[in-house]
């Protein structure tokens, strides 16, 4: 019986084969081996406490590797004076699957009042167990967190009052610095901005500075300020920016931001625009900077009893629009001739005020085309001469719905 007999291989290939499956063997792990890795990292909020305060310090874990972590716990290692954590015992945080991040909140924190500013540390051991094949096996990581411990703003600004201006009218507002710190604030100085470019300063500018300012003092500064009187009416923004020094040598920044209401305001004016036998036309309008909304008018009293009795709704008028209003008279109470016709216009002004003008117009003792009337071009002059010296109307009243110290405009 003749056996076979094995010949070793020849040449190069061989070789290269079986240094292939070396390196592939090499880069197979055994089956069932994997492992848990955690990359946590901690915060603190608030970021930068005031003494006195307190917060809270969050971890967010996240699982990069391929097994399960188990029994996670964390526990202070170490923390510098001036911050206090609400546990130094060890607390258990759970478990957290491969490729899962969560973000937990173990502790609490205080800052005392007497800490002073600067940033304070802490770390924090974090462990954990995980299963390698079988074999139970145990990470751990060490965590870092800092606080910035800050004063509070020693100068305070504001409040700013009065909150209002009209278009064209120089107002001098009164601003408060109140020093709310333990001691004297030296070479304090400030500016301030309108970021629209509507409201523009007087007299000083828009600088202000003050010598120095005592623990626990306040002081009011003026602050003038003017809007070009064709400013569209609105909220527009005061700016104001501080710079300080305290007694310590540290140089520190307040600001603030104060809304202020400029108001325009709705004027109405009545003229008679014609008269005929059978109807009387008003012309109304709009003469003041401000739009007047829903605008109603109506004949109160004179010589004629007109129809509608009720008022005519005339709609918006923006600043500069007129439109008319025509009545139908009943016939003339010639005892009542030269007696004045009582007009009242209603309208809401660009604050949503409600508010009525009352206006006084002489017809004469017959209507237009009669014996002693006046023709329109005639009434028309006579009611841009009373407009010119004021006497269009002669009485305002205005009702304001849930405002608080609003007078008759």
């Amino acid at each position: 019986m003749t056996r076979p007999t094995t010949r070793p291989p020849r040449g190069i290939a061989p070789l290269l084969f079986a240094s292939l499956l070396a390196l592939a063997a090499l880069s197979v792990p055994p089956a069932g081996a994997a492992t848990a890795e955690l990359q946590t990292t901690a915060a603190t909020d608030p970021a930068e406490p005031l003494p006195g305060t307190t917060g809270s310090v969050s971890l967010t874990m996240e699982n990069v590797g391929l097994a399960t972590a188990t029994n996670i716990n964390v526990q202070l290692h170490s923390i510098d004076d001036g911050v206090v954590i609400n546990k130094t015992e060890r607390v258990e945080l759970g478990s957290l699957g491969a490729g899962d991040k969560s973000t937990v909140t173990p502790y609490t924190f205080w800052v005392p009042p007497e800490t002073r500013p600067g940033i304070y540390l802490a770390e924090f051991t974090l462990e954990y167990r995980y299963n390698d094949g079988g074999t139970i096996k145990f990470g751990s990581l060490t965590v870092g967190v800092e606080w910035k411990v800050r004063l509070p703003k020693a100068l305070h600004v504001g409040p700013l009052a009065p909150d209002e201006l009209r278009p064209g009218v120089p107002q001098e507002l009164s601003l408060t610095l109140s020093n709310r710190g333990g001691s004297t604030l030296s070479d304090v100085q400030g500016s301030w901005t309108n970021p629209d470019g509507v409201l523009m300063p007087l007299g000083q500018g828009n600088e202000l500075y003050l010598d120095g300012l005592a623990a626990d003092g306040s002081v009011s500064l003026p602050v003038e300020v003017a809007a070009p009187a064709d400013a569209t009416a609105g909220i527009y923004a005061l700016v104001f920016t501080f710079t300080y020094t305290d007694t310590s040598g540290v140089q520190s920044t307040s600001t603030a931001t104060f809304a202020v209401h400029l108001r325009t305001e709705s004027l109405l004016s009545v003229a008679l625009d014609e008269w005929k036998d059978d109807e009387v036309t008003l012309s109304v309008s709009n003469v003041g900077l401000g739009p007047a909304n829903a605008v109603e008018v109506r004949i109160l009293d004179g010589p004629v009893q007109v129809r509608p009795a009720a008022a005519v709704f005339l709609g918006n008028l923006d600043p500069g629009d007129h439109t008319t209003a025509t009545f139908s008279p009943a016939p003339t109470d010639l005892g009542r001739a030269d007696a004045p016709l009582v007009v009242e216009v209603a309208y809401t002004d660009p604050d949503g005020v409600r508010g009525t003008m009352q206006h006084e117009l002489v017809l004469g003792s017959a209507p237009d085309g009669g014996n002693g009337g006046l023709g329109t071009a005639t009434w028309g002059a006579v009611a841009v001469a009373a407009l010119a010296v004021g006497g269009v109307w002669y009485g305002v009243r205005r009702r304001r719905r849930g405002q608080k110290g609003q007078g008759g405009a």
